[in-house]
């Protein structure tokens, strides 16, 4: 009993240290996170949000990078998952405060568990890598699988959605392409291509209007192209459902017509080799920043620049 209430002091003891930091600005999270690895387990928030699934969903790359070192300097040696001496007496307390550990007595000081505060889950099952996919942030997803990322790939949320699939919902090519580069087995022969109403990544992609993306997908995975979800409809019934993807289902005025005929588009070309550090680089914030536009509008907008001209010359 004794015991007891000196682990649940302890746990709203962590509670209030984190979220004391959490205020306090990101570098006292990360502070945090180095000296104690009992934080890596507490939820912030009634979404079941950890202090990483807040740094990801902020779109704070350094942050994430530093959180997941910390989590990564306590919890892993050798590049294998094991139990901190200071978490091994911890229990899980109801209110889901804490991410699910064996029984104390289970554990013996250094073993060898399958999970990991990476894979810790909100209320809808989402881990921080399913945040990050769905964003479309390359970099964050690369920091998060350095170290033992089969288990974090094929891990779904309470949709039946791995991070793939989230990736492919939400348009992020590059995120796709960088997921899928790390699956040891092709997604058309695991269940991290489709999720619980059998909906498939290409469907999905379909579906958003994502056709450059779901013509990659079509090229790595063609047997997509038959599969049915529970309504019964293959990709193709839903492509055929969106007149506005085809130039014969569209009636165009003047201008629209003109500015149509304007557009180039390239044509799609299949990439047979993806080089998961060209993806990261291309992500990255030491681009220059693109223009509000598609590359593909720069002939509409040149053109427009010198009519613009013209007229303020008349003036």
């Amino acid at each position: 009993m004794a015991n007891d209430k000196r682990g649940a002091n302890d746990m709203r003891e962590i509670i209030w240290e984190l979220r004391s930091a959490m205020q306090s600005g990101w570098d006292a999270v990360v502070k945090l996170y180095m000296s104690d690895p009992r934080p890596h387990l507490t939820t912030i928030s009634g979404s079941g949000y950890t202090a990483l699934h807040v740094a990801v969903a902020d779109g704070e790359e350094d942050i994430v990078q530093k959180l997941v070192d910390a989590i990564k300097s306590h919890w892993y040696v050798n590049n294998a998952f094991k139990v901190p001496r200071d978490v091994i007496n911890m229990k899980e307390e109801s209110g889901g405060l804490f991410f699910c550990l064996p029984e104390a007595d289970e554990i013996k000081d250094g073993e060898t568990v399958i999970n990991s505060p990476l894979g810790i889950k909100n209320s809808k099952g989402n881990t921080p890598l399913h945040l990050a996919a769905s964003i479309g942030n390359v970099r964050m997803c690369k920091y998060i699988t350095d170290v033992g990322y089969e288990a974090l790939l094929e891990d779904c949320n309470d949709a039946g959605e791995s991070p793939l699939f989230l990736a492919a919902l939400h348009g992020r090519k590059e995120a796709f392409l960088f997921l899928n580069s790390l699956l040891k087995t092709q997604a058309s022969e695991n269940h991290v291509n489709k999720r619980n109403n059998r909906d498939t990544i290409l469907h999905c992609a379909v579906s958003g209007d994502y056709f450059d993306l779901a013509f990659q997908i079509l090229q790595l995975y063609p047997n997509l192209a038959t599969s049915v979800n529970v309504h019964g409809k293959t990709p193709l019934h839903i492509l055929a459902s969106k007149p506005s993807a085809f130039k014969s289902a569209c009636t165009f005025g003047l201008w629209k017509a003109v500015i149509y005929e304007c557009i180039i588009v390239e044509k799609l070309q299949q990439n047979s080799k993806w080089d998961p550090a060209s993806l990261i680089e291309d992500c990255s914030g030491t681009h220059p920043k693109p223009e509000t536009y598609p590359a593909n509008y720069i002939p509409l907008v040149r053109c427009f620049g010198v009519l613009w001209e013209f007229v303020m010359i008349g003036t």
